[in-house]
């Protein structure tokens, strides 16, 4: 091979190693947010908080724990639709699906107050947390409710999805550290 050759080839040979190592820092440059604190979210008429659990070192998965805290018309009809009056807790698991989006899914029941609660309806939220800083987040999410019979609960039953579309989007915040 002639001088000419090996130069040209040793030339190439470093640049793209060196592109390779610019992308490598690019990449390792991007913040890979965590799971984990209290925050509280919502959208006009719905209010909550919820608790996230990072189930790995990394934070990568969680288990959350969502409490509603006040609500409007919309909800209250909804509920009042099951014969039920009140939410309790969503309980659920979440992953992260890139650096700054985690996807979830979350469990409530629509319930009649008595000593025992009635239990009357499912709610099943799913959806994507995409964190817009360490402190702030959007969620997207879709709600379907699962009406529950004296035979019991049975995920064929027919499912109503509720929203005023089928995307809900809720702003989120931190619960700051003092």
């Amino acid at each position: 091979m002639g001088l000419l050759k090996r130069r040209i080839l040793r030339w190439s040979i470093l640049a793209v190693v060196l592109a390779a190592g610019g992308l490598s820092l690019a990449w390792m440059n991007q913040e890979q947010y965590r799971f984990g604190g209290g925050w509280v979210g919502g959208h006009p008429g719905f209010v909550w908080n919820c608790t996230q659990i990072p189930t790995d070192p990394a934070g990568r998965t969680e288990a959350v724990r969502v409490e509603p805290l006040m609500w409007g018309a919309d909800i209250a009809g909804l509920l009042s639709a099951f014969g039920a009056d009140h939410l309790t807790s969503a309980i659920g698991e979440g992953r992260m699906i890139s650096n700054d989006t985690g996807k979830w899914t979350l469990f409530a029941y629509a319930q009649k107050t008595g000593n025992p609660a009635v239990t009357t309806a499912v709610l099943s939220y799913s959806g994507t947390w995409k964190f817009t800083s360490h402190d702030t987040a959007v969620i997207q999410y879709m709600v379907t409710v699962y009406p529950i019979s004296a035979d019991g609960f049975s995920p064929d039953m027919t499912t109503i999805l509720y929203g005023p579309t089928p995307i809900i989007t809720d702003n989120v915040k931190r619960v700051p550290i003092l």
